[in-house]
């Protein structure tokens, strides 16, 4: 028996430990809402989209064990919270991608950059007035769902069975592997829906990690690892197809872009490599061990 595990038969998840969690998620998602109406700032659109996801992530994954109306009006809530965002994220991503690489180009005047960098501008600040004017994160009820969904909790409700918790895993998994082939080649579409089946398996390895289940924490580093990789060649990928919005020649954006999506391609491969090579860990925890 490996260090650590327990040789009690797996229980699955209490009510306790899935109320302490939304209650959690919850309280996040709030709190980052508040944050953002006040000036709809870079860094409070990301933090409250991915509160969005992880609250979604944990009413998905303990679907089984809650009032169903109150969960699933929160996850629409969620859904349309993040996806208000959605342009002014991309927007601002999108800017700060092209500022650090228009420091390394050797023309720091070429027209396609500045073309790009003046639209981006003029998008996100477009998009930033406009929710600002009409407040789109406003969402009608949220504390009161929230409030339906907890009090629906209840300490003494039937624990999430491990069978479900496995089966979420292999899922997961089976996304991502659906993926791999045609993303190793290089194929942007392909890599862009690895980006998002690695991402969602980071939200479950995160609900994992915090329920306490042995190698989840190792695993969920390296699909965070993975999915950063995934993330900037997705990124590289966005802005070469922008720059043909505004420009067909191949300047110096354009050979810089795809010299460094080179560079990128090739970590995504080591990550892949290396991600292939240690999974599984947190399903044999599950197997093995008692999940509170």
């Amino acid at each position: 028996m490996k260090p650590g595990f327990s040789p009690r038969p797996a229980s699955g998840v209490s009510g306790i430990a899935m109320r302490k969690l939304l209650s959690s998620r919850c309280r996040t998602v709030l709190r980052e809402l508040r944050r953002v109406r006040e000036d709809f700032e870079v860094e409070a659109v990301h933090d409250l989209r991915v509160a969005t996801r992880r609250l979604q992530e944990a009413l998905q994954f303990f679907e089984p064990r809650l009032p169903r109306r109150p969960a699933r009006r929160l996850v629409r809530r969620a859904r349309r919270i993040r996806r208000s965002l959605g342009d002014l994220r991309n927007a601002d991503v999108t800017l700060e991608l092209l500022e650090g690489i228009g420091g390394e180009l050797d023309d720091p005047k070429d027209r396609t950059l500045t073309r790009l960098r003046q639209d981006l501008e003029d998008e996100a600040r477009a998009l930033r007035g406009a929710l600002i004017r009409r407040r789109r994160t406003a969402v009608p009820g949220i504390r009161k769902r929230v409030r339906a969904l907890l009090s629906g909790c209840r300490r003494g409700e039937a624990s999430l069975p491990p069978s479900r918790v496995a089966a979420i895993l292999k899922g997961r998994l089976r996304g991502i592997h659906a993926f791999l082939p045609a993303a190793s080649r290089g194929d942007a579409e392909a890599l862009h829906r690895l980006r998002l089946a690695v991402k969602g398996y980071r939200y479950t390895l995160e609900i994992l990690a915090s329920l306490g289940v042995a190698g989840a924490n190792q695993e969920l580093r390296e699909a965070r690892k993975l999915q950063e990789e995934l993330g900037r060649l997705h990124d590289l990928d966005v802005l070469l197809e922008l720059q043909k919005t505004v420009s067909t020649s191949t300047g110096p954006l354009v050979r810089s872009l795809r010299e460094r999506r080179l560079r990128e391609l090739a970590h995504v491969r080591a990550a892949l490599d290396h991600f292939e090579k240690g999974r599984g860990r947190t399903m044999d925890a599950i197997r093995a061990r008692r999940v509170r």
